[in-house]
């Protein structure tokens, strides 16, 4: 521990000896319990470290009096730096249950704060709110200050009340998350009172922080990562001891390539082949282009022949095809699982005993099914040789595996 933190700890129990006797001396909702008001600035000069902890102490004053807490019993310190987990910690260790944390921090005509009630006997965070505004000359963002203060006060009270919500109890407890998002961040919230961060998904999960939702009624929430597409949940029968599996969310393609299985049709049957693809998506999951290349060992028909010619065979030959397509998810959401690929393209075929010979596919179609990093994908192409004269092309099946980046 530093010395900066040795110092806040010790300036907090000395003011935790002299603790009880406010306590005896002002009785309040729970008067055998006490609490501590923690508060840290850091940065900037348009308030003093002084001024605005008195101006928050004395928000934070009308705002719980406002749920009939008497603030009476809550010391405030302060210091440059303090771990608010150790001193809750200590605050625990010394009997006292309550942390109340006020951190501010100003950075760029910007004021960021945190307020939070912190209950060392359940270690869990009762109430919580953070938030930003901007300044002007230190006055802008008080009101949003007082508000936050203020929610934060009816949480806690609302947390510890036997409240009823249109005759429905609040909840007791917090929501159990199971999510392999991992760092995703989630929100959740009722239909009228808005959405608050439940918290971060770590090994698997996450324990939200506690609100005082109303028992039995559903529960909404979102789920939100960077670089992925957000995905929305409900508790139907709102929080509950069951723990809810969040549904995975769908990364934003940028990049994508594919191995495929295709049959080759010469006219009369299929001939297989292997296909290796690229795409390049210049809007993620909507529009992008597509490079193939595709090789396969077979016959090609000939057109019929004219009259009074006799019909021309062809033996087995390797090919190679190069090619070159753009094509649109038709689904309406970019991060569906299923979806409709729906394209053209040009190609340039080359035998490996004549000339290659150039294809155009006015149209070509396929199904996918993603997963997270994963799609699998069934295609349908059709292509036509530009040339006349030229071998007979029926319609092309592929099937293959895609992964996304």
């Amino acid at each position: 521990m530093s010395v900066t933190h040795r110092q806040s700890c010790r300036v907090l129990l000395i003011l935790l000896f002299f603790l009880p006797p406010l306590v005896d001396k002002t009785p309040s909702l729970w008067a055998e319990e006490a609490a501590v008001f923690i508060f840290n600035h850091q940065g900037g000069q348009v308030f003093r470290d002084r001024d605005l902890q008195e101006i928050i102490t004395d928000i934070m004053k009308m705002a719980f009096s406002a749920v009939d807490m008497r603030i009476d019993n809550i010391i405030a310190t302060t210091a440059l730096s303090l771990d608010s987990a150790r001193l809750v910690a200590y605050c625990g260790d010394a009997g006292v249950r309550w942390a109340i944390i006020a951190a501010t921090r100003y950075e760029n005509d910007t004021l960021f704060w945190q307020f939070a009630v912190y209950d060392s006997e359940a270690r869990m965070f009762r109430a919580y709110d953070f938030s930003s505004a901007h300044t002007l000359a230190g006055i802008s963002a008080l009101e949003a200050v007082s508000s936050s203060v203020g929610t934060v006060a009816r949480h806690w009270y609302s947390a510890l009340t036997p409240k009823t919500f249109d005759g429905k109890p609040a909840v007791t407890g917090p929501q159990k998350f199971i999510s392999k998002s991992e760092e995703a961040r989630v929100l959740y919230g009722s239909s009228e009172g808005g959405f608050i961060e439940a918290g971060i998904v770590e090994g698997g999960g996450l324990t939200a922080e506690f609100v005082p939702f109303p028992a039995g009624l559903p529960v909404f929430g979102t789920i939100i990562k960077e670089h992925y597409y957000p995905e929305s949940f409900s508790l139907p029968k709102g929080v509950t001891e069951s723990p809810k599996k969040l549904p995975p969310l769908q990364k934003k393609t940028r990049h994508s390539g594919a191995f495929n299985y295709f049959l080759r049709n010469n006219g009369r049957s299929g001939v297989p082949g292997i296909d290796a693809e690229y795409r390049f998506h210049i809007l993620p999951d909507r529009l992008f282009l597509q490079l193939d290349w595709a090789v396969w060992n077979g016959p090609l028909e000939a057109p019929e022949p004219e009259e009074g010619e006799d019909p021309v065979s062809e033996d087995a030959v390797f090919r190679q095809e190069y090619r070159f397509a753009v094509a649109l998810y038709l689904q309406p959401r970019n991060a569906a699982r299923f979806r409709i690929t729906a394209g053209s393209a040009v190609s340039y075929m080359n035998p490996s005993d004549s000339d290659g010979m150039f294809l155009v596919e006015p149209f070509w179609g396929g199904l996918e099914y993603h997963l997270a990093r994963v799609a699998f994908k069934a295609e349908v192409r059709y292509p036509i040789s530009i040339a006349l004269n030229l071998p007979v092309f029926g319609v092309s099946f592929f099937a293959g595996v895609m992964l996304k980046w």
